[in-house]
């Protein structure tokens, strides 16, 4: 590392020099080996050793989405190898489920499927994942501005470091797979290169090999990519690098892909549930002053009111959850679309001293310019509104609302559109003035950004140290579910009450971790569970005498199953070998 510091800049360094070797361009190995260097100095900062390593406290109870992620990779780890290859049966049995919609990362699922033998045993990704998403946004965005021709150190670094910390970014830090927003800024890296390129099938190969890790990561990206996919398609048409012909064929090819990909794989099948439609595309939707307005940011004393709230309540959750501007219910925790303030500051600088030729290298990159603000229309819905206000309510026909449905959250359609603000706010300013005071204003911009960040990088730190228990006592339960080589949650995730999601997501972890032991329930963001058929499963009385089945207090929402209950014990009925009570706090053995 020293030795890579003084290649760079020599064995003494102080300001003046730096923003002198602003004025030259730089080694790309060199940027790119600063970047990681303090990149993982950062990541380390934000993140324990114990979280990166997968077994640090925070692992030891996890709950909500967070659980889900684990637990269906747990389970997939531990399956045969079988048709389709992201399928399990042993988890939400008997329908089974697709670790897709697990949320589980299935491209590294598979990998570690494949290592198992020289890895350690059941070793969790997680972390590891965390951290190096942050490292590969600011490796993407160094590559970007390369291509671009942005090649001097401090624009270079600071747009690198900004990618670092971009608000939309850190804020999904809870949802693994939707942490790899480095997807996107390699996708615009790739039109930016099919553009320069004098041909362009090189950047379409290399989009479409970054749309199926998109797949296997997470299908709101595919989305996301396809879109600069497509723009990258009607660029090259448009300037005659594609003739209409070859562009219908790269589409047609990229349809074929997938189809083919999500069959094999079993991300659709004839046992697919649907999205849920009955919250969703509007209700998470951006907020029009969400861009430039965030309750949590460092700039403003809401903000580390917020910090100062997580130590004294001992969660972090309220942070990430529940804030402003939202006028839905679900604007700020999946619409969320804070800039930041140094990327706001740079966006003013670059409109105020905007010149003529910046707004003809925009207008040279219309197809993707369309497919941004179509993107950032998508995101606001077809209900605006700024702040608490609603500026506009367009009513869609039923078909269309079921279409906009499959990716509800709309809201996370505008993080494409932030990265292409960030873009243009460095390479603006960069082009815009004098290589000094470009710098300066750069460095400025970084420092506002880093300062703007704090109290959510301090959230993100409190609870990647903290564990979230839902309540189990987990030393009883390792008793209750020994040696058992089934669990039976009644009424399962999809079929019972939200409000117990959490007891049961932490008692199937601990399942996972002691088998896995195949568990009926599951939570999924597409659900195919036959809920009929759950309840006639204990109606039959087909009990297995090693399996354990979890009475929550949901059950009594069917009226089936309360009769059921009170008739066990009569000699017309054959008892469970291990059934259990749970009221969400206490468990008890009532037969």
């Amino acid at each position: 590392m020293l030795q890579l510091w003084q290649k760079t800049f020599g064995n003494k360094l102080n300001f003046n020099q730096l923003i002198s070797e602003n004025c030259n361009s730089s080694s790309l190995g060199n940027r790119i080996g600063i970047v990681l260097i303090i990149g993982i100095v950062y990541v380390i900062s934000l993140l324990t050793p114990g979280f990166l390593s997968g077994n640090g406290p925070y692992w030891t109870s996890i709950v909500s989405d967070r659980a889900s992620h684990l637990i269906g990779y747990l389970y997939y780890l531990d399956a045969d190898w079988q048709w389709p290859l992201l399928s399990i049966r042993t988890l939400s049995f008997p329908e089974g489920v697709c670790i897709t919609f697990t949320d589980s990362i299935p491209l590294l699922a598979m990998i570690a499927k494949v290592i198992k033998i020289i890895i350690p045993h059941k070793f969790n990704f997680f972390g590891l994942w965390l951290g190096a998403c942050y490292l590969l946004n600011g490796l993407a965005f160094l590559l970007l501005l390369d291509r671009i021709g942005i090649k001097r150190y401090i624009p270079s670094l600071v747009g690198a470091f900004l990618s670092m910390l971009t608000p939309v970014l850190l804020h999904r830090w809870y949802h693994a797979s939707l942490n790899a927003h480095f997807l996107l800024i390699f996708s615009m890296l790739c039109y930016v290169d099919g553009y320069l390129s004098i041909s362009q099938r090189r950047s379409l190969l290399m989009q479409l090999g970054l749309l199926i890790c998109a797949l296997l990561i997470h299908p709101y990206f595919v989305a996301m990519l396809f879109g600069v996919f497509l723009a990258s398609v009607v660029q090259g048409v448009y300037r005659q690098r594609l003739s209409i012909l070859a562009g219908i064929g790269w589409i047609g090819l990229s349809i074929f892909i997938f189809i083919v990909l999500i069959l094999g794989l079993g991300i659709v099948t004839s046992e697919s549930g649907s999205m849920d439609s009955g919250r969703g595309f509007s209700h998470f939707s951006i907020n029009l002053l969400g861009p430039i307005f965030a309750i949590h940011s460092g700039l403003r004393p809401s903000g580390w009111e917020l910090v100062r709230d997580i130590w004294e309540l001992k969660n972090a959750w309220a942070f990430f959850g529940k804030g402003a501007p939202d006028a839905t219910g679900g604007q700020y925790f999946e619409g969320f679309s804070y800039l930041g303030g140094g990327v706001l500051f740079l966006l003013f600088l670059s409109i105020v001293f905007l010149r003529l030729k910046v707004l003809k290298q925009i207008y040279r990159h219309w197809p993707l310019v369309l497919i941004l603000l179509g993107m950032g229309l998508f995101a606001l819905s077809n209900r605006i509104y700024f702040g608490e206000n609603s500026l506009i309510h367009i009513p869609l026909p039923r078909i269309i609302n079921g279409l906009a449905n499959t990716f509800r959250a709309s809201g996370r359609f505008f993080w494409p559109l932030s990265y292409a603000l960030l873009t243009f706010g460095v390479v603006a300013v960069t082009q815009r003035f004098k290589h000094r005071t470009a710098a300066v204003l750069l460095l400025l911009a970084l420092g506002l950004q880093w300062i703007d960040t704090i109290p959510v990088r301090k959230a993100i730190g409190f609870a990647s140290t903290h564990p979230e228990s839902a309540g189990l006592d987990i030393n009883r339960w390792r008793v209750i579910l020994d040696n058992a080589d089934r669990l039976l949650i009644i009424p399962s995730i999809q079929c019972g009450d939200p409000e117990l999601q959490n007891p049961k997501l932490e008692l199937q972890l601990l399942a996972a971790h002691l088998g896995p032991i195949p568990t009926n329930s599951a939570l999924t963001a597409r659900s195919a569970k036959n809920c009929s058929a759950e309840a006639q499963l204990l109606l039959a009385n087909e009990f297995d005498s090693n399996a354990v089945y979890v009475f929550f207090n949901d059950y009594k929402q069917s009226p089936e199953l309360v009769k059921f209950i009170a008739a066990q014990g009569t000699k017309h009925m054959k008892p469970f070998s291990r059934g259990v009570f749970y009221d969400g706090r206490n468990s008890s053995d009532p037969f």
